[in-house]
């Protein structure tokens, strides 16, 4: 609806000559510094946002006055100035100083002064409206190629005659992603009251500025731009929901007056680590903080950006020596944060950022040069950019030493001896690893490989999942087990790289807790070949402890753009027709080269919508499979360790039915109880499971002999399948269950 009403305010000829400048002093102007970029000429966004300012007829309070450009399109390419007033959008006479690139310091400086001289108020509201990059800057220029720097926005902002002379914005905001952020805020709390912006990148629609203008032109209240920016807040998380944009929206308000204290006290945080040597600690816990503009594909490429609240509240159970310091941080940030909303995507989102280098770490050099030409000349905080690019940087660099870890193939009879273990029995199926510096880990990962058919030394990883068993066995060495079943969780059917697994929980108003998982798959959407790759996607899942799956949202990978990483801000609804095809991770033994790949059987085409990719556990497709060990520590140094055990998976017709393999089961229709017999029992313990028509399975048993004893009696009415496995085999059959 939006676009059609644009494009019917054209075709009524309303966009008008410049009406006299207003020297009528209201009681709010908005300023919007719009870099169209590719949002405006791929997406239209600035054009459909500006309609949104539109469709408010009655603007007798509040000035809208826009500048745009830098998109490469029609109308877009050089700066152009815009009084949007009762509905009607008319040209103005504003003329850039710097018509080339409209991303420059000196363009915002007299933009600013120029709206503040013609179309005077009580009250200033700038916003900056394009991509935004954390700490790397805002307003990619799609024409020129440029972009600004946090330092230049300050002093853009900070040279304007409106600052000099004492005045100050009532509210600054972000329409962009990753914008809040300690290191953006810092350097603008001189120049205004309060600020509003995202956490994590923002989907496509931005803010909904209709809510927004209906706010400043009101008359009834006297709003500041705490309040304005609580409006801006909730009606942006309304149309998130409304258009269906997934699930890692954020959006905070915070008092920038305030921001001394939280920086004051992240500097003693920050000398205490120092003082006592606890760099680790504070590692440990970043590693697991909620953290935003992750790339799972390419570490470098993450922006490292971290929830300092999340993180405090790690830290504390990291190390509680430093909790005094961490609660003292968290007190201030509560006074900081005035209000936030998030998505069930990012839980554990309390409203601001700020950077620790943890994803980038797999290349100390690369990350090296980004701390010197990006973070340094920040200028934020003197004492925390010290800390964070020298001490912390050094301490956690300097271990590019691999986890280290041996298969144990006697874990089985240590399990069974030890009352300290948790998880599930393990019999000839199970794989295990013993694991040296247990503490230093920061994940374990089991991931099923395959080899490439003629290339004994490239292995692929079809999909990962974490332990379903562990054991310590002394202060810093624990055993990891899993037990292949022959099915894993996949897309459709096809095995699903889970390139990241984020374990949460949710406390309600009443103390009661919900504990969830995310996962993360990678995907090509529309893949055509290798010199057409489509767009990189990420597929995002959540399950609860019932192994309830929702599909959140696709989220888009950030992109090159001439040599500038640009993060995704659109949110993705398939279409009818379009591919997914999921990707892999690969790797060399002998090379330790790491790559993605494509399966060019594992691709789904999109007969409705993005429901059309089903999560669930399958089966495996027929062939050879090992079970891996990937071991990952604090600084990013991982080690693959596999099995040596090959698992067969026969899935040839109906040769693997219980009838023609010697297996009954009775009675059937069953009610109570399910009896399975083995008649190839051997020795060898095997699996018994029962699976739902949703694909769920709802019941899982060990067994070492030959009957197998099923409680049925308190699963629902229906046609289940089962199945028996083992020695990676698996035979099946159908039964009626009726409660």
């Amino acid at each position: 609806m939006k676009h059609f009403f644009y494009l019917v305010l054209l075709l009524c000829g309303m966009l008008s000559p410049a009406d006299a400048f207003s020297q009528d002093t209201k009681n709010w102007t908005l300023i919007v510094y719009l870099v169209g970029s590719d949002l405006e000429s791929g997406f239209a966004a600035g054009s459909t946002d500006m309609a949104e300012m539109m469709s408010i007829s009655n603007t007798s309070n509040v000035n809208i006055v826009v500048l745009t450009g830098a998109a490469d399109k029609d109308g877009w390419r050089t700066p152009k100035s815009y009084l949007i007033k009762d509905g009607v959008r008319s040209e103005l006479g504003f003329v850039a100083p710097n018509q080339q690139v409209m991303s420059s310091p000196e363009n915002l400086t007299a933009f600013i002064d120029w709206s503040v001289s013609n179309y005077p108020a009580t009250n200033y509201f700038l916003t900056m409206w394009n991509h935004g990059m954390s700490i790397r800057g805002y307003g990619w220029d799609d024409v020129s190629k440029e972009q600004f720097t946090i330092p230049q926005i300050a002093t853009a902002i900070g040279s304007t005659n409106f600052i000099q002379d004492g005045n100050m914005f009532e509210l600054i905001g972000f329409d962009a992603c990753l914008m809040a952020n300690l290191e953006a805020q810092l350097p603008l709390k001189d120049f205004g009251y309060f600020f509003v912006a995202s956490e994590e990148t923002e989907p496509g629609h931005g803010w909904d500025y209709a809510p927004i203008i209906r706010a400043l032109q009101q008359t009834e209240f006297d709003w500041n731009g705490f309040d304005i920016g609580y409006e801006v807040v909730d009606g942006f998380i309304a149309q998130g929901i409304a258009e269906n944009s997934g699930p890692t929206t954020t959006l905070s308000v915070t008092d920038l007056t305030a921001l001394d204290g939280l920086r004051n006290k992240l500097e003693l945080l920050f000398a205490k680590i120092k003082q006592e040597g606890k760099h680790r600690s504070l590692q440990k816990a970043r590693g697991v903080a909620q953290e935003y503009a992750q790339s799972l594909t390419e570490p470098l490429q993450s922006e490292d950006v971290v929830d300092i609240g999340d993180l405090m509240k790690k830290l504390k159970a990291k190390d509680p020596s430093l909790a005094a310091e961490a609660n003292a941080v968290l007190a201030e940030l509560d006074q900081v944060v005035l209000y936030e909303r998030h998505s069930t995507g990012r839980p554990n989102s309390t409203g601001m950022t700020m950077f620790i280098p943890h994803n980038k770490m797999v290349d100390t050099f690369e990350t090296g040069f980004f701390m010197r030409e990006t973070y340094a000349p920040l200028q934020f905080s003197d004492p925390i950019e010290s800390y964070i690019s020298t001490d912390y940087y050094t301490a956690v660099g300097s271990d590019n030493t691999p986890p280290t870890g041996q298969l144990d193939d006697d874990f089985g009879n240590f399990w069974r001896g030890t009352s300290g273990t948790s998880g599930r029995s393990v019999n000839e199926n199970t794989s295990a690893i013993r694991v040296n510096h247990a503490n230093d880990l920061e994940e374990v990962r089991v991931v099923l490989v395959e080899e490439f058919p003629g290339m004994p030394d490239e292995f692929i990883i079809l999909g990962s999942t974490f332990p379903d068993t562990s054991a310590f066995v002394a202060e810093d060495e624990e055993i990891f087990a899993y037990e292949f079943d022959g099915m894993w969780l996949g897309i459709n059917g096809f095995p699903a790289y889970i390139s990241d697994i984020y374990e949460y929980e949710v406390e309600d108003e009443d103390g009661n807790v919900e504990y969830f998982a995310q996962i993360q798959i990678p995907a090509l959407l529309n893949y055509i070949n290798d010199d057409s790759l489509g767009q990189e996607i990420m597929i995002s899942y959540r399950y609860d402890e019932d192994f309830n799956i929702t599909m959140e949202g696709i989220i888009p990978q950030a992109y090159d753009e001439d040599g500038i990483l640009v993060p995704g801000k659109e949110r993705i609804n398939l279409v009818p027709g379009d591919v997914v095809q999921l990707t892999y991770e690969s790797f060399n033994e002998v090379t330790d080269e790491e790559f993605f790949v494509i399966d060019d059987d594992a691709y789904i085409t999109i007969e409705n919508g993005n429901d059309d990719l089903m999560l669930e556990y399958d089966d495996l497709f027929e062939g050879n499979y090992r079970i891996g060990f990937l071991l990952t520590d604090h600084s990013q140094n991982d080690t693959l360790i596999f099995d040596t055990k090959v698992f067969s998976v026969n899935t040839d017709g109906t040769a693997n039915n219980f009838a023609d393999n010697n297996i009954s089961m009775f009675p059937n229709p069953a009610s109570t109880e399910l009896v399975v017999e083995n008649g190839n029992f051997t020795g060898s313990s095997y699996l018994v499971r029962l699976i739902d028509m949703n694909g769920r399975q709802v019941f899982k048993g060990s067994y070492n002999q030959n009957r197998a004893v099923l409680q049925t009696r308190n699963l629902p009415t229906g046609l289940y399948s089962i199945e028996l496995i083992v020695d990676g085999k698996i035979y099946a059959d159908k039964v009626v269950l009726k409660n």
